[in-house]
């Protein structure tokens, strides 16, 4: 989706973390909203060898009909990124999860819950909270913690045991599908990985149990 053109910048870095934005004449820029398929390598997000991040630039090929000769590559265009978003989810997974939290955090979840985590998105397009069971068992963490004094360099370590609860859930949660499998936001969605709940006014970390995604129609990668 393009924009009316508007008269071409340039970034110029100021300083270690300011970004100068300067006109240049004769040069028009086209805004535009574009859709990309990366591959995840860890943290990153790449197009070819350009980690694809906000101020990077990118080339993309146009798309040329097809002839019975070609004779040279096909032109291609240069964006530079101001602003990246999620995409549009295009599944719906119904995900368990086992959470760890800690007792008080168990008497303010509640059905229905979004997850919070996401700034700027709407909530259809957020993980919400389908039901909970009932806290199933309570264990006890050991928690270290090292105290150095201010009047010396010696240093002395505390042991704490703090009391866990774990409990089931089930969640709604709006997924992409990347190469290497279904996201929600920047995280894969996969049988024993780690998921994060933010809600209104608690945080709670657990482990994937089982993930279904719909449509059915949806494959994975192989």
């Amino acid at each position: 989706m393009a924009q009316p053109a508007e008269l071409g910048t340039l970034q110029v870095n100021v300083g270690t973390n300011a970004v100068l934005s300067t006109p240049v004449p004769n040069t028009w820029q086209v805004p535009a909203v574009i859709r990309l398929r990366c591959l995840v390598m860890g943290e990153q997000c790449r197009i070819g060898d350009v980690n694809v991040t906000q101020g990077a630039t990118i080339s993309l090929a146009i798309p040329m009909a097809a002839t019975g000769r070609f004779t040279r590559p096909p032109p291609s265009v240069l964006f530079r990124i101001r602003r990246l978003g999620p995409a549009d989810p295009v599944g719906v997974a119904t995900v368990g999860v086992t959470f760890l939290a800690r007792p008080a955090v168990v008497g303010l979840i509640e059905a229905g819950h979004v997850d919070v985590s996401l700034p700027g998105v709407a909530d259809e397009r957020r993980a919400a909270l389908l039901s909970v069971t009932a806290p199933q068992q309570t264990t006890a963490t050991t928690r270290l913690e090292t105290v150095q004094t201010t009047a010396t360099t010696s240093r002395e370590t505390w042991e704490f045991q703090e009391a866990m609860v774990t409990f089931g859930a089930t969640l709604r949660v709006p997924v992409v599908l990347m190469p290497t499998g279904w996201f929600y936001g920047n995280r894969p969605l996969r049988v024993g990985a780690p998921f994060q709940f933010d809600g209104p006014t608690y945080t709670m970390t657990g482990w994937i149990l089982n993930v279904q995604v719909t449509p059915a129609s949806q494959e994975l990668p192989r």
